[in-house]
């Protein structure tokens, strides 16, 4: 039976409202695609804020060791990786649906933050990339004006974020693979001039820097919003390649209160390894 040529342009219709419903269905992620990425940034640049966490397609979860930055603590933080079995995987997807990462958002800075204070980033592939930004997103918002609405988000939100540390606690027993050593690729490089040579700290000792003088390395960077006389200066740089190979026989041995000297001067440095898809320096810059 032939169709009336009214209904055609009508069939037509209904197929591309279709196919446009289904553009952005979920669809199976590729070993290498990243599913979620969770970055915190300040408005400085501060080694001791956590580095991203990255969870890709085949459940590999890339992060590096949390630190609370003591003088004895070694100086670079350990990039480890730990596999989820597909049910681990799984059940942490859902727990970020249910954390409201299913659509993009930006939520307003509490009162009081400061460039001190550090911005949370949730990057979620699932069915397209969602992003939800949280400003200081361990501080509650008693006492301010906020609906509850955006105080139960943004405590959803940091529960989700807190689990992200803790998976043995929610994950299916036996689903969380040990943590293993993972390579990177860059590494930051931040360089304090001292005014005169400190005594080690207990526990610590004072190193030969392997690399081209500190003095000239690096770009000078904008002074730290709390900068002491002791730090007059500082700048950055990102080490790869040899380069980095080089300094990691030496930095590996290295603890957070080190004393570093070259050519004859002393220098405090901070080591941050480089995560897939982080910037390197930061673009705020000494004019």
């Amino acid at each position: 039976m032939a169709i009336p040529k009214m209904v055609l342009p009508l069939l037509a219709l209904t197929a591309l409202l279709a196919a446009c419903s289904g553009a952005g269905a979920s669809r199976e992620l590729g070993p290498n695609e990243v599913i979620l990425r969770v970055d915190t940034s300040t408005d400085h640049l501060d080694v001791s804020t956590p580095s991203p966490i990255l969870l890709y397609g085949d459940g590999r979860l890339v992060s590096a060791a949390f630190s609370f930055r003591r003088t004895t603590d070694p100086a670079i933080k350990e990039v480890v990786a730990r596999q989820l079995a597909p049910e681990a995987l799984e059940t942490v997807r859902e727990a970020a649906r249910e954390a409201g990462l299913t659509q993009s958002e930006t939520y307003s800075a509490p009162k009081g933050f400061t460039a001190e204070s550090s911005t949370t980033t949730f990057t979620f592939n699932d069915g397209g990339i969602h992003k939800v930004e949280v400003p200081a997103i361990g501080r509650y918002f008693f006492g301010q004006k906020a609906s509850w609405n955006v105080r139960d988000s943004r405590l959803r939100l940091l529960d989700f974020y807190e689990r992200l540390y803790d998976l043995e606690a929610w994950l299916p027993e036996g689903s969380v693979g040990p943590a293993e050593p993972a390579r990177f690729a860059r590494m930051i490089v931040v360089v304090f001039p001292l005014p005169l040579l400190p005594p080690p700290f207990p526990g610590t000792t004072q190193l030969d820097w392997p690399l081209e003088g500190l003095a000239e390395l690096g770009t000078p960077l904008a002074p730290l919003p709390y900068s002491v006389p002791i730090h007059p200066a500082r700048s950055c740089a990102v080490v790869e390649g040899e380069e980095l190979s080089r300094l990691l026989e030496t930095a590996n041995d290295a603890k957070v209160g080190t004393t570093w000297l070259s050519e004859g001067k002393p220098y405090s440095v901070n080591f941050r390894p480089l995560l897939e898809g982080e910037p390197g320096c930061p673009a705020i810059q000494v004019p």
